[in-house]
């Protein structure tokens, strides 16, 4: 079919009127928050710890056994976002896997074991760990580089790490359990 320049002229106004007009122009339809496959037939309590425990990454695996008559869920994740990966020699080949994280969690929604694993958002981290941490640090040091880390290792206590980078051969530490006590540091206070 041919059109003359006059119609094609018309027809490109015309829908770019429409577009104006609608006020959506250029901006795409709202998405739906993408859920992980794997995550599909959990009950929502507990699909809802694993979403909050590690947002945004992927879950590979996904396993579920009975243990005194109720279910315990044990998720293996990853980031995929992250790009950084897992290299070891295995026998006589060199594997390759992306950084791999475990969540253990019972039928009632309680975090039976949790890996130790980068929490990338300080606004996660407890109010009470919060506090000591600038009381261990109150100039707010920064360094190069500055990591917090969790873990909740099966039949202890949550305990939250920081790692402050300041050269390529200093650095400080410290590690607080959930209600805020120093577990350990290094130095005992930020100078």
């Amino acid at each position: 079919m041919f059109f003359s320049r006059r119609e094609a002229m018309s027809a490109v106004v015309g829908c770019g009127l429409a577009a104006t007009a609608s006020g959506n122009e250029g901006q795409p339809p709202p998405a739906e928050p993408r859920r992980d496959p794997v995550y599909v037939h959990l009950p929502n309590a507990i699909r809802e710890v694993f979403e909050a425990t590690f947002p945004n990454h992927r879950c590979v695996r996904m396993a579920m056994r009975e243990e005194k008559g109720a279910a315990v869920y044990r998720g293996t994740v990853f980031d995929p976002a992250c790009t950084a990966a897992h290299t070891q020699l295995v026998g006589d080949e060199t594997v390759s896997e992306p950084i791999l994280y475990h969540l253990e969690v019972s039928a009632d929604a309680r975090v039976i074991e949790e890996t130790a694993h980068p929490v990338l958002d300080r606004g996660r981290l407890p109010k009470a760990v919060v506090a000591s941490y600038e009381k261990w640090n109150p100039k707010g040091v920064e360094g190069r580089e500055h990591w917090w880390t969790t873990e909740l290792p099966r039949g202890g206590t949550r305990v939250y790490r920081v790692l402050i980078i300041l050269n390529a051969v200093e650095a400080y530490r410290a590690a607080f359990r959930e209600d805020g006590t120093v577990v350990s540091s290094d130095p005992a206070a930020v100078p």
